[in-house]
């Protein structure tokens, strides 16, 4: 795809997503399996599930696109910093009190299109983290049908986001483009086949399961593949979406089972115990431990107003961790400038450095030192424990990768 080249506001307001992406997730993974071949107009489809942080991550796919959102994201100013597009107010926001001109938006849409522009729209209009994805509204067929009327050809492309633990902080995401459809003037392009096409499309990229139970199965066994073997999360939920295996169903629910006696804790779901010898697991542990706790010593005030955030202001889980990034971020936006300032006039020049550099270091050990904190506790706790574990974990390699 032909890159443009960003305007210095624009490059300035990726510059400030991208910083509240570090703060709010260990790693962001965009597949871009298909995206190398799309060109003209494209409208981007993305499922939605974790509440208005799924723009982070595909903002970081889709930098170019304009994104259609939600009226009450731009009551504030960082709102409208960290979540730029074009607002339109739902039927939840209507009944809060929030407006947009949504006639006035949705030509903007079709503009922008018509002018060989990208555009990203959400079609479930709302998020949630359940098994399958919610009804599909139809403003994207719409939108697709009033271009398509204009004698435009237009390109969509289907995205979907997997957490793998959503309303954790600093979890792992991946963004997977799924595989484009070039839509002529001259199709069959009525706005109720568009939807039935869109539904399609999004399902294949998507996880669609039949319970939470299901899903939480799932995740669970995707983390677990995971684990040391460099498979891609989103590969492997896709593979246990098909089905887990009657043996392997049997083996999960024993090992969990020992595990509750065990009082062993999980990770994502998962028992977690070293794969590799359980010294060098603690001896990690101890090594990372100083720069943790220095970088929680030292931004205790940020930490702990989104940490209350999500607990206390968040009414499900997939907006546990908007509150938390939303508090978490403005606290910070105050905290660390006069941490800064204290440190400088009260220490001297290097400790900014330092600052900096324990905030920087310490941020992107919380994901690995808690993964490797309940490792290292189960291997106190349950030495015995570990045998099965490995078992059970090479069947789950076994599984995806020969199964």
């Amino acid at each position: 795809m032909h890159q443009r080249p960003f305007p210095t506001a624009k490059r300035l307001q990726l510059a400030c997503c991208h910083l509240a992406a570090l703060l709010c997730f260990n790693r962001i993974t965009v597949r871009r399996r298909h995206l190398s071949a799309v060109t003209g107009p494209v409208l981007y489809l993305g499922l939605h599930r974790n509440g208005a942080l799924d723009g982070l991550p595909y903002l970081q796919a889709t930098p170019h696109a304009a994104f259609l959102l939600s009226a009450q994201l731009h009551r504030s100013r960082l709102g409208r910093l960290l979540f730029p597009g074009i607002a339109v107010a739902r039927r939840q926001d209507r009944s809060r009190g929030i407006r947009a001109d949504n006639d006035q938006a949705l030509e903007h849409c079709i503009q922008h299109l018509c002018d060989g522009g990208e555009l990203f729209v959400l079609p479930e209009g709302t998020s949630s983290l359940g098994p399958r994805h919610l009804p599909f509204k139809s403003g994207a067929a719409h939108i697709a049908h009033r271009v398509l009327t204009e004698k435009v050809s237009l390109t969509v492309v289907p995205l979907a986001i997997h957490y793998e633990r959503a309303w954790a902080w600093q979890s792992r995401v991946e963004v997977v483009v799924g595989q484009p459809l070039v839509l002529q003037p001259q199709d069959n392009n009525a706005p109720a086949a568009l939807r039935r096409r869109f539904s399609g499309m999004l399902e294949d990229v998507g996880i669609n399961l039949d319970s939470e139970e299901e899903l939480t199965r799932v995740e669970m066994l995707a983390s677990a593949a995971t684990l040391g073997s460099g498979l891609a999360y989103t590969d492997c939920l896709k593979h246990f979406e098909a089905g887990i295996a009657d043996s392997l169903r049997r083996e999960t629910n024993i090992l969990l089972a020992e595990a509750k006696n065990a009082g062993v804790l999980t990770h994502q779901g998962v028992p977690l115990m070293p794969l590799a010898a359980s010294w060098r697991s603690c001896l990690t542990w101890l090594v990372l431990a100083p720069f943790v706790i220095l970088f929680f010593a030292t931004n205790p005030v940020p930490l702990l107003a989104g940490h209350l955030a999500g607990r206390l202001l968040a009414d499900d889980r997939n907006v546990i961790a908007f509150w938390r990034a939303m508090i978490g971020v403005a606290t910070a936006t105050l905290w660390v400038p006069m941490a800064l300032a204290l440190l400088g006039m009260m220490v001297g020049p290097w400790a900014l450095a330092a600052y900096a550099a324990i905030t920087l270091i310490g941020l992107r050990l919380v994901f690995p030192f808690r993964r490797l904190s309940v490792a290292a506790y189960n291997t106190l706790r349950a030495p015995g424990f570990r045998a099965e574990f490995l078992s059970f974990h090479r069947s789950v390699l076994r599984d995806v990768t020969h199964g």
